[in-house]
């Protein structure tokens, strides 16, 4: 009985631990990505302020 309680523990504790690595990956990956396209945004809205400024002229 005891053995199959701390399988049974241990198994929990494996998925907890997987889960909660999963999630940290996750949030650490979406803000790379949100970084990345917050920089892309910048360099195209920059790209179009330059092309509406050669527009003008």
């Amino acid at each position: 009985m005891n053995t199959i309680m701390i399988g049974t523990i241990m198994i929990g504790t494996i998925m907890i631990g997987t889960i909660m690595i999963g999630t940290i990956m996750i949030s650490t990956i979406t803000s790379v990505i949100s970084q990345e396209h917050l920089t892309c945004e910048k360099i195209m809205t920059k790209k179009l302020q330059k092309i509406q400024t050669d527009m003008k002229f």
